[in-house]
């Protein structure tokens, strides 16, 4: 087994606060992480960096990790000094870390404290602004995680708001109070640190996954949203203003004269809120309409119209 030198990993050096610290990772994390970078080996460094901020954020683990001396960041194997006794323990988590990690930290397969893998528990809200449910996105848990789903409106998802849901868990029905964060997309998670099963301090997390329920007016694709204007024949000719709703309430677009069916007209800054403060864009598709039933003035007029465009 070979040391893994954290510092390096992170590039920072091995005095470096706290402060710069997280902001070492937050940087590196966004650059690597899975969901942004495409690339091969992306993944793995993603998470070669949450293992190594795992470690050097907690200054207790800190500690332990410089006791094992400088010849480590040589590629020594790992003899730990005479008495030492490792008993640190992880609440479960994805797995993919390093043998020194699991050995010395308590992770999968080599804790001694009967833990299992080392749980980051990470989400986006900790690189891209705000965190959910309140948790810290590092804490760990020695109970067992739970996972369910909840469902949630646009407008919810839109403005931001708090819920309350009850599920069932250890032999008897509770109630969870739950924030949901302006922006939030369907399918993304919420973890509600300690609120899994377990006693205690030995409790593990609940993980929320959250779905957006179809809207009746408003589709959602990926920052932006879409919505059918339905325009009069003669109004798409010759163009007009037109009511265009938003999920902040009616507004009135300028309609130019020529359009089609089909065509979409771009709403700046009314789509869905993105992390960075900004928001996406709001599409209005128009879709041409005419009279089922037609005035005698009406036949008349679509008549020369016919004609006069033969």
């Amino acid at each position: 087994m070979k040391f893994v030198d954290y510092y390096k990993v992170l590039g920072v050096e091995r005095d470096v606060s706290a402060e710069q610290l997280s902001k070492a990772y937050k940087k590196l994390a966004r650059k690597y992480h899975p969901d942004i970078n495409k690339s091969p080996g992306a993944e793995a460094k993603f998470k070669e960096l949450n293992e190594a901020y795992e470690v050097l954020k907690d200054p207790e683990k800190r500690k332990r990790y410089d006791l094992l001396g400088e010849n480590w960041k040589h590629g020594a194997p790992f003899e730990p000094p005479p008495g030492f006794d490792v008993r640190y323990q992880t609440g479960g988590g994805p797995g993919g870390f390093s043998d020194f990690f699991e050995t010395f930290f308590g992770g999968r397969g080599g804790s001694r404290g009967g833990g299992g893998g080392a749980s980051f528990g990470f989400d986006l809200g900790e690189l891209f602004g705000g965190r959910r449910g309140g948790a810290d996105p590092f804490a760990g848990g020695g109970g067992a995680d739970v996972e369910s789903t909840i469902t949630i409106g646009l407008e919810e998802s839109y403005r931001g708001s708090k819920t309350s849901i009850e599920l069932s868990g250890d032999g008897k029905r509770r109630r969870y109070d739950v924030t949901i964060p302006r922006g939030l997309r369907d399918g993304e998670k919420i973890r509600l640190a300690g609120q899994g099963n377990g006693r205690g301090r030995q409790r593990g997390d609940l993980y929320l996954t959250v779905r957006i329920a179809p809207h009746p007016t408003f589709r959602v694709e990926g920052d932006d949203l879409l919505v059918t204007v339905p325009v009069a024949a003669w109004d798409a000719a010759l163009g007009c203003r037109v009511p265009v709703p938003t999920l902040e309430g009616e507004v009135q677009m300028t309609l130019p004269p020529g359009q089609s069916s089909g065509q979409r007209l771009r709403l700046r800054g009314k789509g869905m809120p993105r992390r960075d403060g900004s928001q996406g864009d709001l599409f209005a598709e128009l879709k041409v309409t005419v009279p089922k039933q037609l005035t005698r003035e009406q036949e008349e007029l679509f008549e020369r119209l016919r004609r006069s465009a033969k």
